[in-house]
């Protein structure tokens, strides 16, 4: 009965239920296991105690609504769905928005297991869920999870993968648990060569960032050249011409 129903706060009791979109599912399915736990069956008992659980600006809104005052509960929870947007938690990512992961996780560095499953983490909650949504196919998945690689460790992989299988299609993208065996075994802490290879991939971090600084000094020199250039082949700068010079 609703006697028997848990105290608002509670352990047993539903986190209470302030409007989120996200929350809202979760929070309907939790209050109908304790209504068939308890046995309150009726559209009354359902409708009137549901309430408990909700903030002081939620049960306002939801006294006010027809299927409340009826009572129909089976109504009333659609009610409660669509106003307070229940759909949109299930638009939760777009493919931009693993593309976006992918882009960023590329250029960052993994030298160890704990790194690698973080963007193993990263990748599935987005992929993952776009995958089960029917808005990515394996491959597309199986795709975005290789690219999403920093490019050093992505080259070790490929290159295990090649010599167990030299005739692969290529056209294809490499088994996503196929390409996480092989990573993990590359990271084991317990390698002889575990060190040498987490200095590698920090050598080649310093090293393109080196590369960059270089550009970039070139391309101030470069730059100054153009300046002075500018200000000798105008009359009326010759002035700027002779600043640019003593700089």
């Amino acid at each position: 009965s609703t006697l028997t129903m848990p105290n608002p706060g509670t352990k047993a009791a539903p986190a209470k239920f302030k409007g989120g979109f996200s929350e809202v599912k979760g929070f309907l399915k939790h209050y109908e296991k304790l209504c068939d736990y308890n046995n309150v069956a009726s559209d009354t008992d359902k409708c009137e105690t549901i309430t408990q659980y909700m903030s002081r600006h939620v049960t306002e809104f939801v006294e006010g609504l027809a299927n409340f005052r009826t009572p129909n509960w089976s109504k009333l929870k659609s009610d409660i769905l669509k106003y307070y947007d229940a759909d949109l938690d299930t638009k939760r990512y777009r493919r931009k928005d693993l593309i976006s992961y992918v882009k960023t996780s590329r250029d960052k560095k993994i030298p160890n297991l704990t790194t690698w499953k973080k963007y193993i983490r990263g990748f599935i909650q987005i992929g993952g869920w776009l995958e089960q949504a029917n808005k990515l196919t394996k491959e597309e998945y199986a795709s975005y999870f290789w690219e999403g690689i920093y490019k050093k460790l992505r080259s070790k992989i490929e290159s295990r993968l090649m010599s167990s299988e030299p005739e692969r299609d290529l056209s294809l993208a490499f088994p996503v648990d196929r390409v996480i065996a092989t990573a993990e075994k590359l990271l084991h802490c317990d390698r002889f060569d575990a060190d040498l290879l987490i200095s590698e991939v920090d050598s080649d971090s310093e090293s393109d960032s080196s590369t960059e600084e270089t550009s970039e000094n070139s391309s101030d020199s470069e730059s100054s050249e153009s300046e002075r250039e500018f200000f000798l082949k105008n009359p009326k700068s010759k002035k700027a011409a002779k600043k640019v010079a003593i700089r």
